[in-house]
């Protein structure tokens, strides 16, 4: 029974640190995605709220000019507006802080957990082979 427990023990430690090696020779790569998935998530946001923003001055222009038949007055629709606008920027921040730990849990649950094997030989072969390379062409 002990011996067990203690070799289920060494194969969460190893696991763990082959997930942690995975994580740190693979950074330059999944980094640069998450910069790209941040980026993306805020332009989406951005796009977004000059939609509603756009919409919204159209809905206060309808209650000074009724384009359109409304029961709502310039003070509810600005109301409505103001609140749209915070809540988009509340949701591209959320969505910017989703988008961006996406890759990163994926990394680490595909080194942990779905691929340590593949992990593993990725890591070697990236310290033993591509990591030299890089660096002698660097310097």
């Amino acid at each position: 029974m002990g011996k067990e427990l203690l070799l289920g023990d060494l194969h969460t430690m190893l696991a763990f640190l082959n997930a942690l090696l995975f994580l740190l020779t693979t950074l330059p790569l999944w980094a640069v995605v998450c910069v790209v998935v941040v980026w993306a998530a805020l332009m989406w946001g951005i796009f977004l709220g000059v939609i509603k923003f756009l919409f919204g001055i159209f809905g206060l222009l309808n209650t000074v000019f009724k384009f359109i038949d409304t029961s709502l007055t310039f003070d509810q629709v600005l109301g409505r507006v103001v609140m749209n606008i915070i809540n988009d920027v509340i949701s591209m921040i959320s969505n910017m802080w989703n988008w961006g730990t996406a890759v990163p849990e994926w990394v680490w649950s595909f080194a942990r957990y779905d691929h340590p094997w593949w992990a593993l030989t990725g890591s070697i072969v990236i310290l033993l082979y591509i990591l030299p390379a890089w660096l002698n062409e660097s310097s």
